[in-house]
């Protein structure tokens, strides 16, 4: 149930065309299933009323709304305007990517965030892990993260996957280090991975216009 209302809600966003520019100061809405409780054991999916303070790229959520959010392992997501964030208890708060209509997933202890038109990385403390340097990222797998520069998405299908094409190629490990050259192919960046595992998938489960909002 939470799920499809969370579709809809997401949906309804698309269709009604709503961005919420990093950068911009505004109140907006957000969207989350509340803790569950007593009165209300399972929760909706549902928009709350200037839940939450955006100035410049930092985001503050009211107090109460932090109180209502369930947490998992110290850590919730809701959507605030129209980015995907993560929430501690204590207030700290950092956007992330938008993978099949919701936060991206940590992966190896981190998660991909976005700061204009660059991405990079956070970890479970919402600290910067991997300043946002590079054009795209994949999640990290067996210890290094495909990335690319001079890349570019394509336009999402009717199922909301577009792909990132062009560019050049390399990976990066945990602590931010190139450990192969982002000067390649993207065939001979994954040829040239340092770890074993498969290559990363193109296709990105996302809205359409995670690339601007995110």
């Amino acid at each position: 149930m939470v799920e499809s209302s969370r579709r809809g809600i997401v949906a309804g966003l698309l269709l009604a065309a709503v961005s919420l520019a990093p950068g911009c100061d505004a109140e907006p809405d957000c969207f989350y299933a509340a803790r569950p409780s007593v009165d209300d054991p399972q929760p909706e999916f549902e928009s709350h009323g200037n839940c939450a303070r955006v100035r410049g790229d930092a985001i503050e959520i009211g107090p109460e709304h932090l109180a209502a959010l369930e947490y998992d392992d110290g850590l919730a997501s809701l959507l605030v305007g129209t980015r995907w964030v993560y929430a501690s208890p204590e207030g700290r708060v950092m956007a992330v990517l938008t993978v099949d209509n919701g936060a991206d997933d940590f992966a190896e202890g981190l998660a991909r965030t976005r700061v204009g038109n660059r991405v990079g990385f956070i970890d479970r403390e919402l600290l910067v892990a991997i300043p946002a340097r590079f054009d795209f990222a994949w999640p990290f797998e067996d210890g290094t993260a495909l990335v690319c520069m001079e890349c570019r998405s394509t336009a999402a299908d009717d199922d909301g996957h577009s792909s990132v094409i062009g560019g050049r190629w390399g990976y990066t490990d945990r602590s931010g280090e190139v450990v192969v050259p982002i000067a390649l192919s993207r065939e001979a960046a994954r040829s040239a991975r340092p770890q074993a595992g498969p290559g990363a998938d193109e296709s990105m489960n996302s809205r359409p216009q995670s690339k601007e909002i995110d």
